[in-house]
Protein backbone atom coordinates (compact mmCIF):
# COMPACT_ATOMS: atom_id res chain seq x y z
CA UNK A 1 0.00 0.00 0.00
CA UNK A 2 3.42 2.22 0.61
CA UNK A 3 4.22 2.02 -2.85
CA UNK A 4 3.04 5.66 -3.78
CA UNK A 5 4.48 7.06 -1.04
CA UNK A 6 8.60 6.36 -1.68
CA UNK A 7 10.68 8.93 -0.66
CA UNK A 8 13.21 9.78 -3.68
CA UNK A 9 16.44 12.01 -4.02
CA UNK A 10 18.26 12.69 -7.52
CA UNK A 11 21.96 13.90 -8.38
CA UNK A 12 19.98 16.50 -11.16
CA UNK A 13 21.76 14.15 -13.77
CA UNK A 14 21.11 10.75 -14.52
CA UNK A 15 20.57 8.87 -10.91
CA UNK A 16 17.39 8.70 -8.86
CA UNK A 17 17.27 7.02 -5.70
CA UNK A 18 14.15 5.62 -3.95
CA UNK A 19 13.43 4.59 -0.42
CA UNK A 20 9.94 2.83 0.78
CA UNK A 21 8.71 4.03 4.49
CA UNK A 22 8.34 0.97 5.72
CA UNK A 23 11.48 -0.74 4.99
CA UNK A 24 14.92 0.60 5.11
CA UNK A 25 15.88 -0.55 1.52
CA UNK A 26 16.91 2.53 -0.90
CA UNK A 27 17.01 1.62 -4.94
CA UNK A 28 19.31 3.82 -7.26
CA UNK A 29 17.85 3.47 -10.71
CA UNK A 30 18.89 5.50 -14.06
CA UNK A 31 16.41 7.39 -15.85
CA UNK A 32 15.21 4.72 -18.25
CA UNK A 33 13.54 3.10 -15.18
CA UNK A 34 16.00 0.79 -14.46
CA UNK A 35 17.11 -0.60 -11.25
CA UNK A 36 21.05 -0.22 -11.00
CA UNK A 37 21.58 -1.05 -7.29
CA UNK A 38 19.67 -1.88 -4.09
CA UNK A 39 21.02 -1.10 -0.70
CA UNK A 40 19.31 -2.99 2.22
CA UNK A 41 20.01 -1.96 5.97
CA UNK A 42 19.01 -4.82 8.72
CA UNK A 43 18.84 -3.41 12.44
CA UNK A 44 16.42 -4.59 15.29
CA UNK A 45 15.22 -1.05 15.51
CA UNK A 46 13.62 -0.99 11.91
CA UNK A 47 11.62 -3.94 10.94
CA UNK A 48 10.17 -3.89 7.54
CA UNK A 49 6.20 -3.94 7.51
CA UNK A 50 3.61 -3.56 4.36
CA UNK A 51 0.71 -2.14 6.58
CA UNK A 52 1.23 0.66 9.20
CA UNK A 53 -1.03 -0.91 12.77
CA UNK A 54 -2.26 1.91 15.16
CA UNK A 55 0.10 3.00 17.90
CA UNK A 56 -0.44 0.71 20.59
CA UNK A 57 2.08 0.16 23.63
CA UNK A 58 1.49 -3.48 24.06
CA UNK A 59 3.75 -4.06 20.97
CA UNK A 60 6.79 -2.72 19.64
CA UNK A 61 7.28 0.73 17.73
CA UNK A 62 7.02 0.99 13.74
CA UNK A 63 10.16 3.18 12.62
CA UNK A 64 9.60 5.28 9.47
CA UNK A 65 11.98 5.99 6.61
CA UNK A 66 10.67 9.66 6.44
CA UNK A 67 13.54 11.24 3.69
CA UNK A 68 16.57 11.07 1.69
CA UNK A 69 18.61 13.60 0.48
CA UNK A 70 21.34 12.69 -2.00
CA UNK A 71 24.89 14.04 -0.66
CA UNK A 72 27.26 13.67 -3.89
CA UNK A 73 29.31 10.72 -5.40
CA UNK A 74 27.59 7.79 -4.31
CA UNK A 75 26.25 9.17 -0.52
CA UNK A 76 22.91 9.41 1.08
CA UNK A 77 21.61 10.59 4.13
CA UNK A 78 18.81 8.82 5.47
CA UNK A 79 16.40 10.57 7.48
CA UNK A 80 14.81 8.04 10.14
CA UNK A 81 11.48 7.79 12.76
CA UNK A 82 12.36 5.44 15.60
CA UNK A 83 10.41 5.36 18.79
CA UNK A 84 12.02 6.98 21.63
CA UNK A 85 12.97 5.54 24.65
CA UNK A 86 10.05 6.12 26.77
CA UNK A 87 7.87 6.86 23.86
CA UNK A 88 4.85 4.66 25.64
CA UNK A 89 4.96 7.33 28.22
CA UNK A 90 3.88 9.75 26.28
CA UNK A 91 1.05 8.34 24.23
CA UNK A 92 -2.39 10.04 25.35
CA UNK A 93 -5.27 7.99 27.15
CA UNK A 94 -6.47 5.31 25.15
CA UNK A 95 -9.44 6.23 23.02
CA UNK A 96 -12.03 3.70 20.74
CA UNK A 97 -13.08 4.71 16.92
CA UNK A 98 -14.75 2.11 14.64
CA UNK A 99 -14.16 -0.60 17.23
CA UNK A 100 -10.33 -0.33 17.70
CA UNK A 101 -8.78 0.83 21.17
CA UNK A 102 -5.88 3.69 19.78
CA UNK A 103 -3.12 6.37 21.26
CA UNK A 104 -3.59 9.40 20.32
CA UNK A 105 0.40 10.80 20.02
CA UNK A 106 -0.22 13.79 22.61
CA UNK A 107 3.60 14.69 22.64
CA UNK A 108 4.78 13.54 18.61
CA UNK A 109 8.18 15.09 19.67
CA UNK A 110 9.10 12.71 22.66
CA UNK A 111 7.22 9.47 21.29
CA UNK A 112 9.87 10.11 17.93
CA UNK A 113 13.60 10.47 17.64
CA UNK A 114 14.96 10.67 15.03
CA UNK A 115 17.73 8.73 13.29
CA UNK A 116 20.18 9.89 10.56
CA UNK A 117 22.46 7.95 8.91
CA UNK A 118 24.97 8.47 6.13
CA UNK A 119 25.16 5.46 3.99
CA UNK A 120 28.30 5.14 1.09
CA UNK A 121 26.02 2.86 -1.32
CA UNK A 122 29.15 2.08 -3.40
CA UNK A 123 30.73 -0.01 -0.31
CA UNK A 124 27.03 -0.77 0.92
CA UNK A 125 28.15 0.91 4.21
CA UNK A 126 27.28 3.00 7.05
CA UNK A 127 29.39 6.07 7.68
CA UNK A 128 27.94 7.83 10.54
CA UNK A 129 25.05 7.27 12.43
CA UNK A 130 23.02 9.74 14.87
CA UNK A 131 20.18 9.32 17.17
CA UNK A 132 18.04 12.99 17.20
CA UNK A 133 15.70 13.67 20.42
CA UNK A 134 12.89 14.71 18.66
CA UNK A 135 10.83 14.82 15.58
CA UNK A 136 12.47 16.01 12.67
CA UNK A 137 10.38 15.44 9.20
CA UNK A 138 12.11 16.68 6.10
CA UNK A 139 15.45 18.08 4.81
CA UNK A 140 15.06 21.09 3.33
CA UNK A 141 17.64 22.23 0.35
CA UNK A 142 21.32 21.47 0.64
CA UNK A 143 22.41 21.92 4.24
CA UNK A 144 18.54 22.15 6.62
CA UNK A 145 16.18 19.92 8.22
CA UNK A 146 12.52 20.29 9.67
CA UNK A 147 11.51 19.34 13.10
CA UNK A 148 8.27 19.54 14.28
CA UNK A 149 7.29 20.18 18.04
CA UNK A 150 4.37 20.92 20.19
CA UNK A 151 4.21 23.17 23.28
CA UNK A 152 2.50 22.03 26.29
CA UNK A 153 -0.77 23.40 24.71
CA UNK A 154 -0.59 21.28 21.52
CA UNK A 155 0.28 24.12 19.56
CA UNK A 156 2.51 23.07 16.58
CA UNK A 157 5.84 24.71 15.28
CA UNK A 158 8.10 23.86 12.48
CA UNK A 159 11.88 24.60 13.38
CA UNK A 160 14.63 24.58 10.63
CA UNK A 161 17.49 23.09 11.60
CA UNK A 162 21.05 23.51 9.86
CA UNK A 163 23.53 20.21 9.73
CA UNK A 164 26.65 19.79 9.19
CA UNK A 165 28.70 16.71 8.26
CA UNK A 166 32.44 16.62 9.00
CA UNK A 167 34.80 15.14 6.88
CA UNK A 168 33.98 16.36 3.67
CA UNK A 169 30.33 15.88 3.98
Amino acid sequence: PYLSMRRLASDGRSRVWSAMPTSYEIEEWNLEGEIQRSFVREVPWFKAYYYQRVVDPDSHFQSWLADIHWLGGDRILALIHVGSDDWRQHLGPAAWAGGERYFPRWDVANVHDTVLEVIDLQSGRVLTSHRYDGYLVRFVGEHHVAGYKEDGDGNPSIEILRFKLNGGG
